[in-house]
């Protein structure tokens, strides 16, 4: 498989957030810490947050909006 290393940092941390959603580690209706914050706890890059974040938004897991943030 030809994947950069920024698809899987994408991709892992679409998986962990994921589980971390499932699991109730963050409550439906309540907000996911910031995409800065988010890069930090990850130790991933601004850019793979944000498609990180795009793939969860598509399935349906979490909503992302300015202003008001990322909402599981």
């Amino acid at each position: 498989m030809n994947n950069s290393p920024r698809q899987n940092l994408t991709h892992q941390l679409t998986h962990d957030l994921g589980i971390a959603i499932v699991k109730g580690v963050y409550p439906v209706g309540e907000g996911l810490p910031s995409e800065a914050d988010l890069c930090i706890e990850y130790d991933v890059s601004r850019s793979s947050t944000r498609e990180a974040v795009k793939m969860l938004s598509a399935k349906g897991l979490i909503s992302s909006r300015p202003k008001q943030g990322i909402r599981v």
